[in-house]
């Protein structure tokens, strides 16, 4: 196996490493960010939308016509993305 060796000029070894530490830091929040749009994939029933927002089925079918959030149908069952319905939390703040 052939060995590979790197020269690090005009740098002082603190720089070095707050310079990896940054890299690492960096690329440990975009990882971060990546699980966590993953784990936010997640439907809840028009039940449970309907209590976490204060409204009922009414306005939910008015704010997906509108845009504002919309439904997914998996059969005959209406399904709504849990990071959508925070969003929504979080602007009414």
């Amino acid at each position: 196996m052939e060995r590979i060796t790197t020269e690090v000029h005009r740098i002082s070894p603190e720089a070095l490493t707050e310079k990896i530490i940054d890299g690492v830091s960096q690329q440990l929040a975009e990882f971060e960010k990546k699980i966590n749009s993953k784990k936010q994939s997640k439907y809840i029933d028009r039940k449970e939308t309907s209590r976490r927002l204060g409204v009922g089925y009414a306005t939910l079918n008015s704010w997906d016509k509108k845009g504002i959030l919309k439904k997914r149908k998996i059969g005959n069952r209406v399904l709504y993305l849990v990071s959508e319905i925070e969003e929504i939390l979080e602007s009414s703040k």
